[in-house]
């Protein structure tokens, strides 16, 4: 599979106290690129050749994601997700578009 970009965008009034916040959510939203990628490349269900463009909205209040848009192969990557409750559960508020 081919995942061409994951864009995050931070939703929210939420306002960072000191630059070791701002840190703390940067690294977490950098950890949640990589992990969603490897967890992306290890389902198998995408062919290689596929271009996936995803885009996700990340609430600091939360730390929780939501997806905004799934370029291709939505279904399979939010039936996917379903079925792996330890991995949606950890990052995600809810599994929709």
């Amino acid at each position: 599979m081919a995942l061409s970009n994951i864009d995050v965008r931070i939703i929210g009034d939420y306002h960072y106290c000191d630059e070791g916040y701002h840190d703390f959510h940067d690294n977490k939203i950098e950890d949640f690129k990589y992990y969603f990628k490897d967890w992306l490349e290890k389902l198998g269900r995408i062919p290689q050749w596929t271009s996936v463009n995803i885009n996700i909205n990340y609430y600091p209040d939360t730390g929780r994601f939501e997806f905004k848009y799934i370029s291709t192969k939505q279904v399979d990557i939010l039936e996917s997700l379903k079925n792996d409750s330890g991995f949606s559960s950890r990052y995600f508020t809810k599994l929709s578009v």
